[in-house]
């Protein structure tokens, strides 16, 4: 059983997934913090506000994730940022998709739509950073 385990372990990178949820928190709450300022606050169109949370966000993860999750800190740089960016770009549209639906298809709050775009993208996130991002191969 403890061979099992260790496979599962060494497999999926249980301690990465948990470092990587762990900061996607943090990221989340950046997320969110900076939506609801910009969106109640100062009345910024949730489209924009959600674009300028997203980034915000972004930035923090891929910094976090690079250096405490997949370790790849003295790796190369630029690959990193170009398939981190690949990722991004994947993942913001799968969130503007999600927040417009919940908004406009199900007159829902942009938050709800914000928060199941966070679930779907931290599966996607994680899986691509694993699996390609943060990679060691080319």
């Amino acid at each position: 059983m403890r061979t099992l385990i260790l496979k599962f372990d060494h497999k999926i990178g249980v301690q990465a997934a948990l470092r990587y949820c762990i900061i996607g928190g943090l990221s989340a709450a950046i997320s969110f913090l900076s939506f609801g300022l910009l969106w109640s606050k100062f009345h910024v169109h949730y489209h924009i506000s959600v674009t300028i949370s997203y980034i915000l966000a972004i930035l923090f993860n891929f910094s976090c994730n690079r250096y405490f999750t997949f370790k790849s800190s003295g790796s190369c740089l630029s690959r990193h940022v170009y398939r981190y960016m690949t990722m991004i770009i994947l993942n913001y549209a799968i969130t503007i998709l999600i927040v417009h639906i919940a908004v406009e298809g199900f007159s829902l709050s942009p938050y709800i739509g914000l928060l199941a775009s966070i679930v779907v993208t931290a599966i996607t996130g994680f899986t691509l950073s694993k699996l390609w991002v943060y990679s060691t191969s080319q």
